[in-house]
């Protein structure tokens, strides 16, 4: 039942400066938008109000249509990539959290293919062939496609939309607009390591092992359409916070949920 996630760690650039997110796991609280910019190389700022996609970013089905993020219903069969990097299905498992009256500032990610993404600046996505943090990607950077090759980004600009969705995935990554991204965010890594990227992922993706075999953990029929953070992801986070306290510095995985 376990799959393995598609992603090479690798080492990124620095942060950069403009307007903060909403929501999400791994994140830190709902939030926002902030002062931004538009352009070919818009930039997200330090991520303090955490990291998720736009509802009306669009998901491909296993069957070829497309859906918008917000309409995705449980054990849905989505399109990602595999280990390869060629296109391959896994299954949505619900939201880690989700808020559908939020305001929240969000990059808007084209590439030349037509592909269209928006997600805040600390969630992560596959640039150049390694996890970065979208509020790095600027243009002429290569994102990874729904066809398993590379498209060149071709504009980033700072977009404010209501709503934000932090999905979970059996692989933990989806195609989103078209694109290849993670399914987590961290606005601790993306504000003091964004250079672990990749690591971060990897350890976001074995924390959530409990939800690949029993997805019922973080998502039922009943639930699915209500709103704010959910009971596996919000223990996580207190758990690590208890469990970190003494040491504040630690750049583990726990620092971050």
């Amino acid at each position: 039942m376990t799959e393995q996630p598609y992603v090479t760690v690798g080492t990124s650039g620095g942060n950069s400066s403009g307007s903060g997110g909403g929501g999400g796991f791994l994140a830190g609280g709902g939030g926002g938008g902030g002062n931004g910019g538009t352009g070919d190389n818009a930039k997200g700022g330090d991520g303090s109000s955490g990291g998720c996609f736009s509802g009306e970013c669009t998901v491909e089905l296993a069957d070829g249509n497309k859906i918008q993020m917000k309409d995705l219903d449980l054990g849905q069969s989505i399109m990602t990539l595999d280990s390869k990097g060629s296109p391959a299905t896994t299954v949505f498992l619900g939201w880690t959290e989700r808020d559908a009256d939020k305001l929240t500032s969000f990059l808007e990610i084209k590439t030349k293919d037509g592909s269209n993404i928006i997600l805040t600046a600390t969630h992560l996505i596959m640039v150049n062939s390694v996890m970065m943090f979208a509020g790095e990607v600027k243009k002429g950077d290569f994102l990874h496609s729904s066809k398993g090759t590379l498209t060149k980004v071709t504009s980033v600009d700072m977009v404010t939309s209501t709503g934000f969705y932090c999905p979970l995935t059996m692989k933990s990554t989806i195609m989103a607009g078209g694109l290849l991204a993670s399914c987590f965010a961290s606005t601790e890594y993306y504000t003091s390591a964004p250079h672990k990227a990749g690591t971060f992922h990897q350890m976001a993706h074995l924390l959530f092992m409990p939800i690949r075999f029993c997805p019922w953990i973080l998502e039922d029929n009943a639930s699915i359409n209500k709103e704010g953070l959910r009971g596996f992801p919000n223990f996580l986070k207190t758990a690590a916070g208890f469990l970190d306290k003494p040491q504040k510095s630690n750049a583990s995985v726990l620092s971050v949920l």
